[in-house]
């Protein structure tokens, strides 16, 4: 089976496309993971109100 132009071009892209993915994804998942989850910072400035505040926790 000879290579021809033609096909090593379609291998040749598909390749890039993997690795642009590759290289898109890593950097995707760096910045999200390097995100505070907010659920535990609400939580933490809701014990610091209570710690500075105790009258309103009843």
């Amino acid at each position: 089976m000879a290579l021809t132009k033609k096909f090593l071009i379609t291998i040749g892209s598909l390749v890039t496309i993997v690795i642009i993915g590759l290289a898109v994804g890593i950097s995707v998942g760096i910045v999200v993971g390097r995100q505070k989850p907010t659920s535990l910072t609400v939580e933490k400035q809701a014990s610091q109100i209570l710690e500075n505040n105790p009258l309103i926790d009843g």
